[in-house]
């Protein structure tokens, strides 16, 4: 038999309100009070998969507590998320299996939550809400599109407000359908919203199967919230919940504002677990390994990940990066890594992510951003009329351009048109730019122009060597002609080394080890980042 346990707790709750940060790009929590009911159901655990088949057998349900609010009789968890309906969690304490939960990716497996084909179909509930909301979300919808061109979003018909059937759309609602705790909140499912039964069948939920867009307060902030909110209803949970984050982040419970409970006393947070986590502390608790599929780097510049004052009390941080990394630094675009996480749960329809400098089969080009009208649109899809760097003229989209000599020792100007400039630490990065558009990539064939993905300088790409690998007869402390970048700055590439265009990577390091801090004889450049 299974234990329920109701338990109802006025706490905060972390809600993501339709604003940004004015002074910064992170994305900025609010809190509220709301009641929390901690539950004991059972649930189908995912199958995982990797090859698109189905298991002929069914997974044993299994026990599980968790924690949501009622939000007009949808369940809310984590914040943000349409876990279900109420009615379902309900059902589920008294009939097996009733809901099954979402991961971080939904596995290849779970082909019913994904959207078919990648097509994201959704529809207005209103037309006075198209009218009010339609460029922040298709600007929002431009931010995934231009970095997954394969994937469609498509809306389905005139704005109405009846429930969707199997397989429809997802309804895009006003602030009216918030919850009272927080009408300036926006809320999505993970994939599309449903149930699995005893039998391991789908069920689609048509009400819990809809977006609540919050109010805008300027168009940018907007996107950013709603493209965080469409990152979830794509199939990504929230960054800093994953199993492995404790290796990379350090969570301050002790940061985490209290709350008060209904006899008026005051209760402190507990991030622990998903058993015993109270108040704001259950929007810190990480996911469990067996429900998740969490593969790939973390991302602490995730649009889906908290930032580091997220439920903070006094203003001190709440979530911190783990010595050597850097703090969180979440933004309102999607990075290569959110993309990337899409692209793999998308795989039969998406063969490469546009942006990261590399050109790739379904591309007619990619110059390392997502910016229109620089000679490669943001989507990779065309070229057209932009600016020529190296031509020696500065043009629209060029900050700098020194003809034949960007790039070269005693010249400011990078190979891409833009200032050889400081990195994190100050100073400058004494390894030249490259260029990834084809006919500019001035890389040797043992190396790759890459984007330095989240560096001070957005547009600097550098020519990486293989890992395991350093630049050939160049001496290991040199670092005008090779260097690494620190691990605090890049985690996951700490080991790697960049060298300036033309130079080759044919020399092994003295003491690299897989997955491991290798190559320490070549010397570290925080100005590269």
């Amino acid at each position: 038999m299974f234990r329920c346990a109701l338990v109802a707790l006025p706490t905060l709750l972390s809600v993501l309100p339709s604003i940004l940060a004015q002074d910064t790009n992170l994305l900025n929590l609010t809190l509220v009070t709301t009641n929390i009911t901690t539950v004991d159901i059972y649930y189908t655990p995912p199958q995982f998969l990797t090859n698109g088949t189905r298991l002929d057998g069914f997974v044993q349900p299994r026990q599980k507590r968790i924690s949501y609010s009622d939000a007009n009789g949808l369940a809310i968890i984590d914040g943000d998320i349409i876990l279900t309906t109420v009615e379902d969690i309900q059902a589920s304490t008294v009939q097996p299996s009733k809901i099954k939960p979402r991961g971080l990716n939904i596995p290849h497996s779970d082909s019913y939550r994904k959207w078919q084909a990648g097509i994201f179909v959704y529809k207005y509930e209103t037309q006075e809400l198209k009218d009010e909301k339609k460029e922040a979300f298709d600007l929002a919808i431009k931010l995934w599109k231009d970095m997954l061109p394969q994937l469609y979003f498509q809306e389905d018909g005139p704005p109405n407000n009846e429930n969707t059937e199997d397989g429809g759309a997802i309804t895009l609602r006003g602030s009216h359908a918030a919850p009272a705790y927080c009408k300036t909140c926006s809320f999505s499912p993970v994939g599309r919203a449903g149930w699995s039964d005893t039998s391991g069948n789908w069920h689609y939920s048509k009400k819990a199967n809809q977006m609540i867009l919050g109010p805008c307060y300027s168009l940018e902030s907007c996107a950013g919230v709603y493209a965080h909110e469409l990152g979830h209803s794509l199939g990504l949970w929230h960054e800093h919940m994953r199993p492995d984050r404790d290796d990379n982040v350090i969570v301050n419970c002790n940061s985490i504002e209290d709350g008060v409970d209904a006899k008026g006393v005051t209760v402190t947070p507990d991030c622990s677990d998903s058993d015993n986590c109270r108040i704001g502390g259950c929007a810190f608790v990480k996911k469990d390994p067996m429900d998740v599929d969490y593969s790939g780097p973390y991302d602490r510049n995730s649009i889906m990940h908290y930032y580091t004052t997220a439920f903070s009390k006094d203003g001190s941080k709440t979530i911190s990066g783990k010595p050597p990394f850097a703090d969180p630094r979440p933004g309102n675009k999607p990075t290569l890594l959110d993309a990337q996480k899409l692209c793999n749960l998308y795989w039969e329809v998406c063969r490469a992510v546009c942006g990261d400098g590399v050109l790739s089969p379904g591309e007619v080009c990619d110059d390392g951003n997502n910016i229109d009208g620089d000679g490669c649109s943001a989507d990779c899809q065309s070229t057209g009329a932009g600016p020529v760097c190296g031509n020696g003229i500065i043009e629209p989209g060029e900050t700098c351009d020194d003809g034949a000599n960007n790039g070269k020792p005693g010249y400011s100007c990078g190979t891409n048109c833009h200032p050889v400039s400081p990195g994190g630490g100050g100073g400058r990065c004494t390894i030249q730019q490259c260029d990834p558009r084809p006919g500019y990539n001035k890389c040797d064939i043992s190396t790759s122009c890459i984007k330095i993905e989240g560096s001070a300088d957005t547009s600097r790409h550098l020519c990486a060597c293989r890992h395991g690998f350093r630049g050939l007869g160049i001496d290991a402390g040199d670092t005008n002609g090779q260097a690494r970048i620190p691990a605090a700055r890049w985690p996951s590439q700490e080991g790697r080394v960049f060298v300036n265009p033309g130079s080759q990577c044919t020399q092994l390091c003295d003491g690299w080890t897989l997955g491991a801090d290798g190559c320490t004889e070549v010397g570290e450049l925080d100005t590269c980042f």
